[in-house]
């Protein structure tokens, strides 16, 4: 079977992809980013709400605003290396609490509220707008594993 024009190696164009297809990538690309921007010069991030530390690939990309909320979901002070453990219960457990403070920390008191409320602004991207936010981060991100030597 042959490749379908257009394709490389059986995987479609980004010009190809469905709307929620390129949610994703551009997803996958911006959490690729915010993880190795919080990595060391080894590749170890240090989770914003417990610091512990992991591999880059093995954290989350934890969003302070939920990913819900398209208009803070590649906000980059919205997101930061977080362990899986403290991701999944940052609802319940205190590490939304943290997680406010790593961000009134890291980039000055009272970004946090700006955020939430710049999270209740209504955000609706296109096609296009998913396709630059992942050339963006992929070109972003292709920088930061040559910077620090990350395969």
């Amino acid at each position: 079977m042959g490749r379908i024009a257009g394709q490389k190696h059986g995987r479609k164009q980004l010009s190809e992809m469905s709307h929620r297809q390129l949610e994703i990538r551009a997803d996958r690309e911006f959490s690729y980013f915010i993880r190795l921007r919080d990595s060391d010069e080894n590749g170890y991030v240090k989770c914003c709400t417990c610091n512990n530390y992991e591999l880059w690939k093995y954290v989350d990309c934890g969003h302070y605003v939920k990913r819900d909320r398209n208009s803070t979901r590649y906000d980059e002070k919205n997101c930061a290396g977080q362990c899986k453990y403290c991701n999944g219960n940052s609802g319940g457990k205190g590490e939304k609490v943290k997680h406010k403070e790593y961000i009134d920390k890291t980039y000055g008191e009272g970004t946090s509220k700006i955020l939430t409320e710049k999270g209740q602004e209504i955000c609706i991207r296109k096609k296009i707008d998913y396709i630059a936010i992942i050339l963006h981060y992929r070109l972003k991100v292709k920088e930061l594993k040559e910077q620090k030597g990350i395969k």
